[in-house]
């Protein structure tokens, strides 16, 4: 379909277009100093996923009153952006009004579109279609925050700046921060050509990417001119008191086996290490120890590699030139312990990028890199002894987190009945493990939305309705397919145009599908029920649920996915944590998966996920009144588990319901101190309130 030019039939937004709710406080604040916020043509708000970020941007480009471009993330978010206009903005029933449209190629006073829309119009493609079937499936998710990766191996497409986007004064950019790097470029091409006032919002500033990221974003966007906190809108009652807990488990006997296994390889390596002479002399007679103040430059550049060769000759007992300690500034008596840190940077440099230096110990060395590369401990020309990606993989997908999920829902199901609605993000979708027949009893290797399902099936908890949500798999309990019916029809979607195909190994469930142009209400459909009860237990994948999906009812989120970076989880988090007007008691649990290897060198990778979240999240401390951020809060303990301490976590299931009750008193005692002193600050690396 070709395009057609701006048509602003108007130059200014229609009177019947304004706002015809209350405003928060926090949007109150806003509004009051837009003008001042603007004085730079720019607009830069964070804000926490459930606090009205769209209707305060509405009501911004309203007041601008230029023609606006909106740009969002994903087709599910832009129909958000429409559908917010015409609950909060025009008289209830109105339709859309003609001067707003969905469709770049036909632009209107205010236009709203995806990011992919705006590349395919700039770079000459087809009308893109939203499908995160493949993704969910393949794991073959594009690179986030801010353009870390083009998502593609094809050479960047040649952009050209389309005749329909001449005209657009403001640019609203929602969630920018993390497009692909093709995208990026289109939008900030677009962006140059237009000169316009630009309108950012965010729950999530891509604060954990580089300088460089940052200063590109900041370009575009500006500076950050507001920023609210969690707390705040919890106190304000603009979200829903909340907390996360984390559910530890152990590997299953296998996969503890295997790690095992490759613990007591490193072990043996590291000791028959130890006791190398030939390689310990080869380290003794390298140049930085011999003549450090002749190699200062090189020794500035990676002090670490230094300090590598002196632990390990402290450690198998060789004497040390002093000239080297004190070029490093430590004496022989602070020299501290070997740790396979220090063992993983002596080997790398020794094997790899220092290999010519130890060219007389080379049989030795070609030794040490097959013996290593069989253990599984070089990734990338990089020796790995703690944590290689293999078995950190075993961790992160451990099919003991399947018995963790299901232990979770038995104890949400007991404790709110009727009134769960839980949702379970995963990373992919894996409908291929889907049993075949009634007897076909797989035994799962990875965790994922199938997996997830079939572990929940069998365990028949009682009063549990599942059901499945992902681009290209989409379940329902036979007891709501009536409901289903019913929704559908109330969103004007036929009932021919759904097909409901029994499911082959469990006909209680069904496989759904829905024709046509109607495909893309899926989510919408889904959501319906979940919302009404006909389905309580939801499992998804992040890729299509985790951001901009909007359900509000939902008290439980299980983040069965190994992403560990602010921005997504973030996202996935903010799923939960929105009020719901049809129970304003509403609290909500954020259930974190973690998987601990017994008797590990470390907490491991999985649980360096979880730290990465939580250093993100602002939340109340489990033991005290103050609102905090990190691990700490969460009264987990010393970090490295041992088995008896994670049966005794175990037990603290019982005492769930008497969590539930202290997280309300919390916040309500939080309100309180808040109350009194009425202004926020920040002590140290925590979030504090006073």
């Amino acid at each position: 379909m070709g395009s057609t030019p701006l048509k602003a039939l108007q130059n200014t937004f229609p009177s019947e277009i304004r706002f015809r709710g209350k405003w928060r406080a926090y949007q109150t604040r806003l509004l009051d100093r837009l003008d001042t916020y603007l004085a730079d043509k720019r607009l830069h708000v964070v804000a926490a996923p459930g606090s009205g970020k769209t209707i305060l941007g509405l009501e911004a480009v309203r007041r601008i009153n230029q023609s606006t471009l909106i740009l969002a993330p994903t087709i599910t978010i832009r129909d958000q952006w429409a559908e917010r206009l015409r609950q909060h903005f025009l008289p209830e029933g109105s339709p859309q009004p003609g001067c707003v449209s969905t469709n770049i190629r036909q632009p209107a006073f205010l236009t709203i579109a995806t990011y992919q829309a705006l590349h395919s119009l700039c770079s000459g493609g087809a009308e893109p279609l939203e499908d995160k079937s493949d993704e969910e499936e393949n794991g073959t998710a594009v690179a986030m925050a801010n353009g870390n990766g083009s998502g593609s191996d094809r050479p960047v497409a040649q952009v050209k700046f389309p005749e329909c986007l001449v005209g657009f004064k403001t640019l609203v950019v929602d969630e920018a921060h993390h497009l692909k790097a093709e995208w990026w470029r289109t939008l900030t091409f677009v962006a140059d050509h237009l000169k316009p006032t630009v309108v950012a919002l965010t729950a999530t500033p891509p604060y954990d990417v580089s300088p460089a990221e940052w200063q590109r974003y900041e370009e575009l966007c500006g500076p950050i001119d507001a920023e609210v906190a969690v707390p705040e809108l919890v106190l304000q009652g603009d979200l829903c008191p909340h907390q996360d807990y984390v559910y530890l488990s152990a590997p299953d006997v296998l996969e503890q086996k295997t790690l095992a296994e490759f613990r007591d390889s490193v072990n043996s390596f590291v000791e028959r290490l130890r006791c190398d002479h030939r390689f310990a002399a080869a380290v003794a007679s390298h140049t930085w120890l011999e003549k450090p103040n002749g190699n200062i430059e090189e020794i500035l550049d990676d002090p670490e590699y230094l300090s590598s060769m002196v632990i390990y000759l402290n450690a198998v007992g060789e004497e040390i030139p002093g000239e080297a300690l004190r070029c490093l500034g430590v004496g022989s008596k602070k020299i501290p312990p070997i740790g396979l840190d220090w063992i993983e940077t002596l080997l790398t440099h020794a094997l790899y990028s220092d290999a010519e230096r130890f060219k007389e110990v080379d049989p030795e060395l070609r030794a040490m890199r097959h013996e290593l590369a069989q253990m599984g401990a070089i990734e990338r020309r990089k020796v790995v002894l703690r944590n290689p990606s293999d078995q950190a993989k075993l961790l992160t997908t451990s099919k003991s987190m399947l018995r963790s999920i299901e232990q979770i829902v038995r104890i949400e199901s007991q404790a709110l009945r009727d009134r769960l609605r839980c949702v379970i993000l995963t990373d992919f979708i894996r409908k291929l493990e889907l049993p075949t027949s009634p007897g076909d009893v797989p035994e799962f290797e990875d965790i994922g939305a199938a997996p997830i399902f079939e572990c929940l099936r069998r365990a028949k908890i009682a009063g549990v309705r599942l059901g499945v949500l992902c681009g290209s798999l989409v379940i329902v309990p036979q007891s709501a397919v009536e409901l289903v019916i019913g929704s559908a029809a109330a969103a004007g979607i036929q009932k021919e145009d759904l097909c409901f195909e029994p499911l082959r190994h469990d006909t209680g469930y069904s496989l759904v599908n829905i024709a046509g142009e109607y495909r893309h209400e899926t989510v919408c459909l889904i959501t319906s029920v979940f919302e009404l009860g006909g389905i309580t237990v939801l499992v998804g994948t992040k890729s299509l649920l985790g951001e901009g999906w909007d359900a509000p009812t939902i008290n439980t989120l299980i983040l069965a996915s190994f992403v560990g970076s602010y921005v997504l989880s973030n996202q996935m988090r903010g799923r939960s944590i929105r009020i719901d007007s049809s129970c304003p008691t509403k609290t909500a649990n954020v259930w974190h998966l973690v998987c601990v290897e017994l008797g590990a060198f470390g907490p491991g990778d999985d649980y360096a996920l979880l730290a990465r979240r939580c250093s993100a999240f602002a939340g109340v401390n489990a033991t005290t009144s103050r609102i905090e951020n990190g691990t700490e809060r969460l009264a987990l303990g010393h970090r490295k588990t041992s088995g008896p301490k994670m049966r005794s976590f175990e037990r603290r299931k019982a005492a769930y319901q008497a969590f539930v009750e202290k997280q309300s008193d919390c916040w309500a005692s939080v309100r309180v101190h808040i109350t009194g002193h009425g202004h926020r600050v920040y002590v140290g690396g925590q979030h504090e309130l006073r």
